[in-house]
């Protein structure tokens, strides 16, 4: 645990400090299998394996992989209706969504590190990791004030009735009574511009190098790292998906953020040994984030991180999407 601030080292979000988790590193000398598997709720079940093979005395490399799969513990279930439109297809439709469960896991990450000591003094550390995410679309919950007996788009049609101040709560998509994780929505549209049924897709790779060499009056350190991370990621914004009576889901408000982008550090450090009264630290860096790919649609954002948001028939209204999701890290 660092007391912070830590954002030199560990970027802007660790004012108060962090927890440093490390993986396991090689073992020399050593050969051992590790395997665990867990079942819960949800049909949620996890592998994961990890095994550490010597090569001579000097060398040695570690594997390990993760997988995960889950229903989602969410429910397709948020309420609509009657809806209001100005198209007679879309007007008085009433129901609620299908009930399944949605935003389940379906992810497999892994990485394979090799070890090198020719002596005491000096040590090489080399990795490779990855990540295969196809878990489903994070559903939403309509979370838009209610405003019972309002007047839809201040038209008259409700007289004497204040006007709706939210567009969802004129065409009749208000927010649901009971628990959110009851009440969540998603649709399931899968064509040119979204493929919200077919779920999220991230791929990560990285590769990284750890250099450390004792010289006695001082220690130098080399870091060096290439990440490439490609994402798709759409939502239904709305927290609710009224259906038509012909069975097709009406998509009000669908987004997707898309963001292929590649990551190169490198930090070398040479750190004083003495035990004097002051020690001295010179530790050259650069880090550069670049997008993979030129779109019209990327655009750069302050953390240099390469995006684009499709945005699809938006519309004003407050919903939520209630968590992030991480993929579990493999042993």
């Amino acid at each position: 645990m660092l007391r912070g601030p830590q954002g030199t080292l560990f970027g802007k979000n660790t004012t108060g400090g962090l927890v440093n988790v490390t993986t396991k590193k090689p073992r020399l000398g050593e050969s051992d299998i590790e395997a665990r598997a867990m079942y819960g709720s949800f049909d949620r079940y996890q592998l994961q394996g990890a095994v550490n093979v010597p090569v001579g005395d000097t060398f040695a490399i570690r594997g390990a992989v993760s997988y995960n799969k889950s229903d989602g513990f969410y429910e397709n279930g948020a309420t609509y209706g009657p809806t209001f439109g100005f198209v007679e297809d879309v007007t008085g439709l009433e129901g609620r969504g299908n009930g399944d469960n949605v935003g389940g896991d379906d992810s497999v990450n892994g990485r394979l590190k090799g070890l090198w000591e020719p002596n005491d003094a000096m040590s090489l550390l080399v990795q490779y990791e990855f990540v295969r995410d196809r878990s489903d679309a994070v559903p939403s919950f309509n979370d838009t004030p209610k405003e019972p007996g309002c007047d839809p788009f201040g038209a008259g049609i409700i007289l004497g009735a204040p006007a709706c101040k939210f567009v969802w709560n004129s065409i009749g998509v208000t927010q649901p009574s009971g628990d959110p994780i009851d009440n969540m929505a998603t649709t399931n549209r899968n064509d040119g511009f979204m493929a919200t049924g077919r779920g999220q897709r991230i791929d990560v790779d990285g590769f990284y190098a750890n250099f450390d060499w004792d010289l006695d009056f001082a220690t130098f350190h080399a870091v060096a790292g290439y990440r490439t991370q490609d994402s798709r990621l759409p939502n239904t914004y709305t927290g609710a998906v009224p259906v038509k009576d012909n069975g097709d889901e009406i998509s009000l408000f669908d987004a997707s953020r898309d963001d292929d982008r590649e990551t190169t550090q490198f930090e070398a450090r040479l750190a004083s040994n003495n035990n004097e009264t002051w020690n001295w630290w010179p530790a050259p860096f650069s880090s550069r984030t670049t997008p993979r790919s030129a779109s019209p649609r990327c655009s750069a954002s302050t953390s240099s991180s390469a995006c684009r948001v499709r945005t699809i028939r938006p519309a004003s209204s407050a919903t939520r999407r209630t968590r992030c999701r991480m993929p579990a890290s493999a042993t």
